[in-house]
């Protein structure tokens, strides 16, 4: 091997090396970039639940909430809750708001806060079904947005001010075998509620890509509905 080869050869050596390192480097910008929107969504989507959960925890407090959103889309949808037995019907339509960014998001479901990271339960909050004995309450806040149905951000700082304005319902029915019945987009947290309070569960698909969880208790249990309707004014 000649001088010349060897330098031939040095040259294409610290070629690829450079090669190398520029797709390293790049990889790693692109990995770094993702971590960092990760993280942005995370905290967004974080600050909005936690702004829900103040909204909705009590219904004497009519404190006007703010957030600023960056990167999401908050909206209303409308979810059915059913509840038969013992002669007794109880339709509601119970509104559902939840906030959407490319990957992460939060639902607020008749009160319960799910978290997802595309599209799949990461974790859960809240929720107002619990049993004592023969006694089920079941409290079903409604949540929906005044006089808008979705609020989008489109990439822009918006600042939002919510102020809840509640409407109270509450029912006592008598004991009955009662099967309770509702939609939600997220039927894995609903079967594992439900199943905790003591009922057999079942789901299947319903409209508009929501699930239909029906719930059977064997037993006699009376049940007080409290129903509260809360109104978020968009300021």
């Amino acid at each position: 091997m000649t001088v010349a080869d060897r330098g031939v050869e040095g040259i294409i050596g610290v070629a690829v090396l450079l090669m190398v390192t520029v797709l390293a480097v790049g990889g790693l910008t692109s990995v770094m970039g993702s971590m960092v929107t990760g993280g942005v969504a995370h905290a967004e989507v974080a600050t909005v639940s936690g702004t829900l959960t103040m909204v909705t925890a009590a219904a004497d407090d009519p404190t006007m909430r703010t957030m600023v959103v960056r990167s999401g889309t908050l909206s209303t949808d409308t979810l059915k809750l059913e509840i038969t037995g013992g002669d007794i019907t109880v339709a509601e339509q119970v509104a559902a708001l939840r906030y959407r960014t490319d990957d992460h998001g939060v639902s607020s479901e008749f009160g319960t806060q799910i978290h997802t990271i595309d599209g799949e339960p990461v974790r859960v909050s809240g929720h107002r079904i619990r049993r004592a004995d023969n006694r089920l309450l079941v409290g079903v806040p409604s949540v929906r947005l005044r006089e808008v149905d979705t609020v989008a951000t489109n990439g822009q700082a918006v600042r939002l001010g919510l102020l809840p304005r509640v409407d109270v319902d509450h029912r006592r029915l008598p004991p009955a075998r009662y099967r309770l019945h509702l939609e939600t987009a997220h039927p894995s947290v609903w079967q594992q509620i439900l199943e905790g309070v003591g009922a057999e569960v079942h789901t299947r698909a319903a409209a508009g890509g929501t699930a239909r969880v029906s719930a059977t208790f064997d037993e006699p249990v009376s049940i007080e509905i409290i129903t509260e309707t809360i109104e978020l004014e968009v300021a």
